[in-house]
């Protein structure tokens, strides 16, 4: 098998299949998009369906519809497949921009379906971007 894929990149996904637990059985729609991301990547850079199949526990077929599953996703801009796949791919490309904790509150508070926990969020961006809580500027100005 002659991979177009070094080592470094095989190892971190290898890590990306345990930290995510891309293993399990799990049918929830961020995990199959993870998979599908997966399954895409290493599919273009020279894995067989079956050897996917192996690292994954799943067969050949399961990759095939996984791959499906990520053209589909790439047709229609779907943004839940967005956001459950943007840190991996971000791992995958050595970009890691959630290193800055801005950027990761925002790509929390962009998640949540609680729009009580996207304010408490987004009250803390503002602290940390001006130094002033935004209910003493609302204070200020009534």
């Amino acid at each position: 098998m002659k991979l177009l894929i070094e080592e470094d990149y095989f190892n971190k996904v290898l890590d990306i299949i345990n930290d995510y637990q891309l293993i399990k059985q799990d049918r929830k729609a961020n995990k199959v998009y993870q998979r599908a991301y997966l399954y895409h990547y290493l599919y273009s850079k020279g894995m067989t369906l079956q050897e996917i199949g192996k690292l994954f526990k799943r067969n050949h077929a399961t990759i095939m519809n996984g791959l499906k599953v990520y053209k589909q996703m790439m047709e229609t801009n779907n943004k839940g497949f967005e956001f459950a796949v943007i840190e991996i791919a971000n791992q995958l490309k050595g970009d890691n921009i959630f290193e800055d904790p801005l950027v990761m509150d925002i790509h929390k508070a962009l998640s949540l379906n609680s729009c009580i926990e996207c304010k408490k969020i987004l009250r803390t961006l503002f602290k940390s971007l001006t130094g002033v809580s935004h209910r003493k500027i609302q204070k200020l100005l009534n």
